[in-house]
């Protein structure tokens, strides 16, 4: 998500294309569906535009791995730019992040740049989190993400592993 200016604070409520199967296990796990969405507040835009900060909220059952980040840059024609990439800037304290290539489906609001890529398969840099075997509780960690042409997004993640 994009936005120019300065001072924004916004939230959204993204909901995941969970299976059933994992409705399912989150479910048996005592998670409430209403446990299961999480949540993106942007809570700085700075350079124009360019950096962005964000706060995101998961809640997950034991034992579960959930993907917090999906970074991708793509040309008009919807094939995707080389030099994206990620690092840790904090690491959680009782799990573990991995940051690896991945793909998604483009999903850009209609009539926005890219918006004709919208139902394409991407490659792109995936971002997940994994609770330590056993762990019950809150853990949070940080990581960025890099495009191509110099824009940055800066997430502090909090996971509540029941």
């Amino acid at each position: 998500m994009r936005g120019k200016g300065s001072g924004a604070n916004m939230v959204y409520t993204v909901y995941t294309r969970a299976p059933l199967w994992a409705a399912l296990v989150l479910s048996l796990a005592g998670c409430s569906p209403a446990e299961q969405s999480s949540s993106v507040q942007v809570t700085g835009i700075s350079n124009g535009g360019s950096e962005i900060d964000r706060v995101k909220n998961f809640t997950i059952a034991q034992g579960t791995t959930v993907r917090v980040g999906f970074a991708s840059s793509v040309n008009p024609d919807c094939t995707a730019q080389p030099g994206v990439s990620a690092q840790i800037l904090r690491a959680p304290a009782n799990g573990e992040v991995t940051i690896e290539p991945g793909k998604d489906v483009m999903t850009v609001p209609p009539g926005r740049a890219f918006s004709a890529c919208n139902g394409k398969t991407v490659n792109g840099i995936v971002t997940a989190y994994s609770p330590h075997a056993g762990f019950a509780g809150n853990d949070s960690f940080a990581f960025q993400s890099f495009l191509p042409d110099g824009e940055s997004y800066r997430n502090e993640v909090n996971v509540f592993v029941h």
